[in-house]
Parts: C-alpha cells; structure tokens; sequence
C-alpha cells in the first residue's frame, strides 16, 4: 500500500508540473500574440506613411518635370577655330544672316550623322556647340586667302550664329593659345561629368590636342571611344597621319565646313599697316644756283622771288619789337602786331624771325582745314 501511495503522489507532482508549462507555454503563446498585432499595427501605419509620401514624391518630380523639363541626352561639340588649322569657308560668312543659320544646321546634322554610326536612336540627343577663337586673326588670315571679308561681316556672322540655338555658343577669347588650351580644357571636364553626355567631337590642332585631353585620361580610360577627333581638311596624308596616331577615332565629316590650310611655305607675310608713303623726291642740287640774264656785254645776277606766305606750325615765338615791319612779306604792309591766331612763314634769312604768328591788315587769315 505504501509504494501505491508512492506513484499516485508522483504521478500528481509530474501532471502539475506539466500543466506549469503548459500554461506558460499558453502565456507566451498569448504574449507571442499580442506582439503580433502591435507589429502588424505599425507595419499598417509604416506602409500608409509609405504610400503617402511615394505619392507625395510622384506629385513633386512630375511638377519639376513640367516647370523645368530635364534634359535627356546631349552630344558636345568643340571647335578650336585655329586661323593657322581651322577656318569656315568664307561663302558662309558673305551671307551674315543665312551663313549663320545655316552653319548651326550644318554643325548639328554632321553631328548628328556620326552619331547614328555609334548608336541606334539619335532623335532624342541634342547638340551643344562651344566655338572659340581669336576673332581678329582670323580676319587677317582671311584677307590672307584673298577674300574681299572684312571684320565687320565675321562679327555679324558670328552674331547670327549666337543668336540661332540657344546650345550653340561662340566665344571670341584673343590671340593667347594658353588660354584657349586651358578653356577647352576645362569646358571638356565639366561636360565629361555629366552622365548625360552621350559623346564628344574635338576639332583643335594637333600640338593641343594633348594639353585637352590628357588631364581627362582618367575619365575617358573606361569608355575611350566617348571621344571623337576632327583633324583638319587636308588633301595630303602627311598632314593626317599625326591624328591617325592617336588613340581616338577620327572623323572627316566636317571637312567641308573648313577651308584648307595652306602650305607654310606658301603663306603670305600678313601686313598690319600699309607701308607708309614714299618721300617725295629732293628738289635738283641746282634749284638754288642763281640764274644770270647777259644784256649785251653785261650780266646781271637774278635771284628767285621769295615763296609766298604759306601755313606753318602753330608755335608761339618770341616776341618782336613793336616797331617790327613786313617789308619781306610783301608790298605795303607796314608795322605788323604778333599775335596767337594767324601762322605765317618767312623764307629763312629775310629777317631777323623766319617764324612767327602774326596778325594785322596785309595778312591773310591762315587756318588749319
């Protein structure tokens, strides 16, 4: 009876202990529960903010999108206008107006033809042009050429062309290639940047070609052919092979834009000045020998007459006596008074005053035209 009594009481320890746990696990069970719901509470509110501010940011970008439409993809074109390399053919400038007009659409369209060779949709890819040079050299070497251009036509055409599309820029920045070097230089890293920038066409001179780029090896090691270089018009191989060289693709889709470059050789000494006039020829070593008149056995010395009253110098000279008389100025005269107006000139060794200003009756008003 004893080890009966034994069991039932262990059995009723175990089923406590088991119903223990199993209102604890019940406990958690209810804990685990309430956790859940406030979770799913702030998940339901998480997701309303969510969805309020997804639609709150659609609203916005689509506002900027009509007040400042962004643009999508660009092409750059940079033109180094070298008057020794680069020059537009003088038939576009001759026409200011349609010549600048039309040497955008020109720009654009070659553009954009290279560009349709490297990808498959171009419509959507505008195209920025940045011109520069020296707007007075290239007026010298056009005069150089023998084309009847003068400045005044090259500033009206490049106004026309400014004027034409609001991404097409011409910038007149003096003789100092440093500086064009270091402008083109900077204006190609800053576009280079721009993940929107679809590619870039160069046009400059071979010995700067290197002072532009090479600051942007970095940026252009990744995608090389980004960069397009445009050597200049030229017949002769020679003067291409140096581009061939280098390590970016060339195009010659612009060479009719340009006029050929001349041969060093060949070019013409570009005077700034006219030469000044000739001196007039020195009067003959006998102009002054008296003349001699023989009248029977006598001869008689005759000298020149003295040279008219003629303008001279404005000066103030000293002045005379005033008592001084003309009688070398002519017939008549009399006492003359000196005087700041009126300019007369004696012939050196008539009198005491080669040159003076003088003034009173006789005397002819004398005025500079």
């Amino acid at each position: 009876m004893t080890s009966i009594s034994n069991s039932e009481t262990d059995y009723r320890s175990r089923f406590k202990e088991l119903q223990s746990i199993e209102d604890k696990k019940d406990f958690l069970i209810e804990e685990l529960l309430a956790a859940l719901d406030t979770i799913t509470g702030q998940q339901n509110e998480l997701k309303s903010d969510l969805d309020t501010e997804r639609e709150v940011r659609r609203r916005l970008q689509r506002t900027l999108r009509e007040a400042q439409p962004v643009q999508e993809r660009f092409a750059l074109l940079i033109i180094h206008l070298d008057a020794d390399v680069f020059l537009f053919e003088d038939s576009w400038i001759h026409e200011p107006v349609e010549g600048g007009e039309g040497m955008v659409s020109a720009l654009q369209e070659n553009t954009h033809e290279y560009l349709s060779s490297l990808m498959d949709d171009v419509s959507g890819v505008e195209v920025i042009v940045k011109i520069y040079g020296d707007l007075f050299k290239m007026w010298q070497r056009y005069e150089e050429e023998g084309s009847s251009l003068g400045s005044s036509d090259l500033t009206r055409f490049f106004s026309h062309f400014n004027r034409t599309e609001p991404l097409v820029d011409f910038m007149d920045i003096g003789p100092r290639k440093e500086s064009i070097v270091k402008k083109l230089s900077g204006v190609l890293g800053h576009y280079l940047t721009d993940s929107r920038c679809e590619h870039v066409l160069l046009a400059a001179p071979y010995a700067s070609i290197d002072p532009i780029v090479s600051p942007h090896t970095t940026t252009l090691s990744p995608t090389p052919n980004r960069l397009t270089i445009i050597p200049p018009p030229s017949p002769s191989s020679r003067t291409r092979k140096p581009y061939d060289s280098l390590p970016y693709p060339t195009t010659n889709l612009f060479d009719s834009l340009f006029i050929h470059p001349p041969h060093p050789k060949t070019r013409k000494k570009h005077s700034k000045s006219p030469p000044p006039p000739a001196a007039p020829a020195p009067p003959p070593a006998t102009a002054n020998v008296p003349k001699l008149r023989i009248r029977g056995a006598k001869a008689h010395e005759r000298r020149e007459e003295p040279s008219p009253v003629r303008p001279g110098p404005l000066l103030r000279a000293p002045s005379p006596p005033p008592g001084y008389a003309g009688p070398a100025m002519g017939m008549g005269m009399g006492g003359q008074k000196w005087g700041p107006m009126q300019v007369a000139r004696v012939p050196h060794g008539r009198n005491e005053y080669p040159r003076g200003v003088m003034e009173g009756p006789g005397v002819p008003v004398l005025r500079w035209p």
